[in-house]
């Protein structure tokens, strides 16, 4: 896994087409690198809106292609996977990545 410390912009390029490739209907970064605290071994967290992502194999795919894409471990959880609390908690910091139009 890489050490690299990606810029929101570097994220949005990256997961941005990956999202859209795979349906979701949007993608929020939270998380260390949402608050602008990430080391070089941060993770990298992803809440998705399912949109078309509907098995979980298609999950897994979009979770595969994103860690391909950052070679870098990282959460990618759905809303539906959170408690209302934990939710609540990520929300004010989360940062728009994708949304489909």
């Amino acid at each position: 896994m890489c050490d690299k410390i990606y810029t929101l912009d570097e994220i949005k390029a990256i997961a941005a087409p990956i999202a859209s490739r795979h349906g979701v209907a949007a993608l929020y970064l939270f998380g260390s690198y949402a608050r602008g605290e990430a080391t070089p071994s941060s993770d990298l967290d992803f809440r998705i809106e399912k949109g078309n992502v509907r098995s979980l194999l298609q999950f897994a795919s979009l979770q595969l292609d994103l860690e391909k894409g950052f070679s870098k471990d990282l959460d990618v959880l759905t809303t539906q996977m959170l408690t209302p609390d934990f939710l609540n908690r990520i929300r004010p910091e989360e940062v728009l990545i994708y949304a489909r139009s």
